[in-house]
Parts: structure tokens; sequence; C-alpha cells
């Protein structure tokens, strides 16, 4: 376009075309309020208010529910005053299962062992260490037990020992932990007690099952916890 051309006849191109761009952008002004806003339009009227995003709509969850009660309101860990709940009588069972491999199992089920017979010796480590919750987790609270069973079974397709126990009190609070901790030392001194035979002995699937009294409601796993009793 500059070829040729002259300082005055290039000013009259530009003109021209400045001139077109009046026309296309007419009534600028009135923008808020057409349907077919043109492209050139990116940002908002000065005098248009500006809209917020909509935000999405959220559940709104119990917050007595979601509270971490072992966690006060300045975060800091603390034993729950329970001296206000009723005394009830509560129930509650785990299990676990311990892989201890077919040789050791063998020996096991054989009672070959040569530290003793270990379902006995786990049976009586999970009594024991399931009356010492208190002292092994800081905020549980001591609990007078009515009673504490540990039943272990062989697993003799998959060569491993089944634990479950059961751990029953009248009070104030539940014994959900006193049952998962003599489940979890049964299953330890089980691999204690076959280490000598094998070092890959492993404890899996430790859960409650269930537990029942207190204002909480009941649980009961399900099978659609996706989280089954086998090795």
């Amino acid at each position: 376009m500059r070829d040729g051309a002259s300082n005055e006849e290039l000013i009259a191109v530009v003109g021209q075309a400045v001139g077109r761009k009046k026309k296309q952008h007419a009534g600028m002004s009135n923008l808020p309020s057409m349907k077919n806003r043109p492209m050139i339009l990116i940002a908002p009227h000065e005098n248009e208010p500006v809209q917020e995003p909509t935000k999405t709509a959220t559940s709104n969850v119990n917050s007595e529910q979601a509270q971490l009660t072992h966690v006060d309101h300045q975060g800091q860990a603390r034993m729950v005053d329970v001296s206000d709940k009723a005394w009830t009588i509560r129930r509650a069972r785990a299990q676990a299962t311990v892989w201890i491999g077919p040789e050791a199992f063998h020996l096991v089920a054989e009672n070959q062992i040569k530290k003793g017979d270990v379902l006995k010796v786990a049976e009586i480590a999970g009594i024991s260490g399931g009356k010492l919750t208190s002292q092994l987790i800081p905020l549980c609270h001591p609990i007078a037990l009515h009673q504490l069973r540990v039943h272990l079974s062989l697993d003799s397709i998959n060569h491993c020992v089944k634990v479950e126990s059961e751990a029953v009190t009248r009070g104030p609070t539940g014994v959900e932990m006193e049952a998962l901790t003599a489940a979890s030392v049964a299953c330890l001194t089980i691999i204690d007690m076959v280490k000598a035979v094998t070092r890959e002995a492993e404890i899996r699937n430790l859960q409650l099952v269930s537990k029942s009294g207190g204002t909480r409601g009941d649980f009961n796993r399900t099978k659609n916890d996706n989280v089954p009793f086998r090795c």
C-alpha cells in the first residue's frame, strides 16, 4: 500500500478506514442491553454490576458428628469427659488375620514350634494386652472389663491364623479399642512365636467388626465394606 503513494494519499486511506470502524462500533454504550453483543466486548460496562460466580451447593455435615472428640477447640489433645454419659452395656468385636506361610503353618498346626503352643500363648497374650489398652493408648479411659475373649483358628487354605476378639463392659464409654488391642497383641504374639521359621509373616485386615451400646448407635460391618475377613 505504501509503494508509490504520497503521505497525503496514505492519510486519506487511514481516515476512510477509521470512519468505517466508527460505523461498525456505533452504539457501544448500548452494549449491556443488546441481545447479541459483538466479540469486541471483553469486559463489563462501567455501570454494569459484576456478577459473582455461582457457588456449588454442598451438603451440610453435622459438626458434632464430624468433630474429633479427642481434640479441643484449640486443637490440643484431651481425654473426653464421660462423667455425664449413661451407663449401658457396651460390646465390641474385632478381627484380624496373620499370614505365616506354608512351612510355619504346618509347624503351628502340628504344635511343633519350639517356643510352645502358638495358639494358646497368643490367646493369653491378647487377653492380657486388651486389659492394658488404656496404658498403651494414652487417651483411652481405664475400663473395668466384664469379659474379654480371644479366639484363634487356622486357615489351611491360605496358611494363616484367624484372630477374633470380643470385649464387654457396663459403663459410660465403649470398648472398641480394647477389642482391637486384644486382637493386635494376639497377632503380634503369633509373629513372635514363628519368626524363627519365617520373617515374612504379615498382619492383615485388622478391623472392628461390630459395636453396641452408647448414644451413637450400633455398628455392624457389612459385606459391602470391601474389607473381607480373609488372608
